[in-house]
């Protein structure tokens, strides 16, 4: 969906809003760096205020699905949950990806088989 988007005509931004607030994916077209100033990092507003800078410098934007990002404990063992419990997050009806070598990782890690 992100690429289908930005192959469009015109200017766009899309992004991936995650469960906690942030996103999990920002696609571009041309670079925009005014809309990742003043923003609170690692806070449950950054999608938010993200939006907000994209809006103000006037650059269409395209929303995904939720889902989320691995960016600490919790959040990896969700991912874990999904790849070797087989369990979709609670959070979304999207299906996940196979994605086999995290899968291969996360086994290795905690030496699941």
């Amino acid at each position: 969906m992100a690429v289908h988007a930005l192959r469009q005509p015109g200017d766009r931004v899309v992004l991936g809003p995650s469960q906690d607030g942030g996103y999990y994916l920002i696609g571009m077209k041309h670079a925009h760096a005014a809309m990742f100033e003043n923003i609170s990092w690692s806070t449950c507003s950054v999608l938010s205020e993200t939006r907000k800078a994209i809006q103000s410098i006037g650059v269409e934007f395209m929303t995904l699905p939720l889902w989320y990002d691995v960016d600490d404990a919790a959040t990896l063992a969700v991912l874990r949950s999904e790849l070797i419990d087989c369990l979709q997050p609670a959070f979304t009806s999207l299906p996940g990806y196979t994605a086999e070598y995290s899968r291969k990782f996360l086994c290795d890690l905690d030496g699941s088989v």
